[in-house]
């Protein structure tokens, strides 16, 4: 099994800036130095313009915490071209800071250069994350990757951060994975790379019961890792239930990392007709971490009415319905990331043990009759439906959703395009400003017996 180990980092910019009624051409940088003692901090910006006048602009504040200027000054040098003088000038500005208030500079947008595909995505005010995705071509290759905040100011005039580069080695590693009914074994044979972060490995869970130091060797990382815990998520489609896991050096519970990191995934997929420790067992909430969305999960419950306040207890479970009854069902998603919304794309019926299915929902669009669409919040989906004859005809139904998130109020992402009807032209192609597609699942459901 080979594993694609991308080494990117995450980067917070706060472009410096200056403004005129002329014309510039704007390069700055920042530099933060540690607190002092009386609890301040300092802010150091540097800056070159270039205009056709030699009157030196200092910086200006125009919103945010400002601070106080303990320092400027500016270097000048004068030169004409076909008769028109110009100057071009450095400047340099310290505030001095309270640490209790932030100082913001904002970013409208990251531009970026590097290999085919790579891609920004902005997850907080101020904070990008850079994605690409290598292929089996770029292994043990080396690329550059550069970047630079760009930014408008009330004037509209456009200003930017210094360049910066990194460097991506895209490396491959042979895994060996066993996978066993309720436990995953993962081998990794020790790089020289991995020899250089290994205090920092871990599994996604940092729990002590999970360290990677117990079972690895001289020469091998090994891991047991149970399909319960240590971090350890679940995955369904139609057919496979899927345990996934990853060796990362990622700070865990952070969302970005300014340090190069190594992360190498392993699965296991198991045939959901045979899987039988799932069967009749009320599901638990499916718990994910994407890289630029942090930590989130999906909870999906059947509940007692339409209010929504009791949810059917899991203890009861298969759920028994009468033929025609409505059933109540609510995903609510949960995301260390703000302003996040639920997108559920689609639904379906199906037997635990059949590739037999009836659609409810597809695209986005309700397809069965009896659906009901209630109330709730950016977070929480809750729909019910009559409970029909399909579930009759079967011994066991379980309901499986498609979900994702999406940053909220962001155009040309899946949750803004809501229902795409069939021969629609509007592409439903993956958006930089949401997660993947994640199938979710509940049940099962039986007709009560008359």
């Amino acid at each position: 099994m080979t594993s694609l180990v991308l080494l990117l980092l995450h980067v917070l910019l706060m472009p410096s800036s200056v403004w005129s009624d002329n014309y510039w051409y704007y390069g700055g940088a920042q530099t933060v130095t540690p607190k002092e003692a009386g609890g301040t901090y300092e802010v150091e910006l540097r800056n070159k313009q270039a205009t056709y006048s030699c009157h030196v602009n200092p910086y200006r504040c125009a919103y945010g915490n400002c601070g106080a200027t303990i320092q400027s000054a500016s270097t000048v040098t004068t030169y004409g071209s076909y008769g028109i003088r110009c100057c071009q000038m450095e400047t340099k500005t310290r505030l001095r800071l309270n640490s209790t208030l932030p100082f913001e500079i904002r970013i409208d947008q990251l531009l970026v250069t590097g290999p085919s595909g790579i891609s920004s995505r902005m997850i907080t005010t101020g904070e990008y994350v850079i994605r690409w995705t290598p292929t089996d071509n770029d292994l043990n290759n080396h690329f550059p990757v550069c970047f630079l905040a760009e930014a408008l100011d009330g004037y509209r005039l456009v200003y930017h951060s210094e360049l910066r580069c990194v460097t991506v080695d895209v490396r491959h590693y042979d895994i060996i994975v066993t996978c066993k009914e309720t436990t995953m074994m993962v081998e990794v044979k020790k790089t020289d790379l991995l020899r250089r972060y290994e205090d920092r490995l871990h599994l996604l869970s940092s729990d002590t019961k999970c360290s990677l130091k117990t079972l690895s060797n001289s020469t091998h990382l090994v891991a047991v890792v149970s399909l319960a815990s240590c971090g350890t998520y679940v995955q369904e489609d139609q057919d496979n239930i899927f345990y996934e896991n990853k060796i990362t050096s990622a700070e865990p519970n952070k969302t970005i990392s300014r340090k190069a990191d190594v992360e190498i995934a392993f699965s296991c997929a198991f045939p959901k007709k045979n899987h039988l420790t799932l069967r009749f067992k009320h599901k638990n909430p499916y718990a994910f971490k994407e890289r630029g969305f942090g930590s989130f999960s999906f909870q999906f419950e059947f509940f007692q009415s339409q209010l929504f306040r009791q949810k059917v207890d899991a203890s009861t479970y298969p759920v028994e319905v009468n033929l025609n009854q409505m059933m109540f069902m609510q995903i609510k998603a949960t995301s260390s990331m703000p302003d996040v919304e639920l997108f559920v794309e689609s639904c379906k019926a199906s037997p635990g043990n059949s590739r037999i299915s009836y659609s409810i929902i597809e695209n986005g669009c309700v397809k069965d009759s009896t659906v009901q669409i209630y109330p709730s919040s950016k977070s929480q989906f809750r729909f019910g439906m009559a409970a029909f004859e399909f579930i009759g005809a079967n011994n066991e139904v379980y309901i499986t959703c498609s979900v994702l998130l999406c940053e909220s109020d962001v155009p040309n992402t899946r949750c803004s395009q809501g229902c795409i009807q069939p021969g629609s032209h509007r592409r439903s192609r993956e958006a930089a400003n949401q997660t993947s597609r994640h199938f979710i699942s509940q049940g099962p459901l039986r007709l009560a017996r008359s």
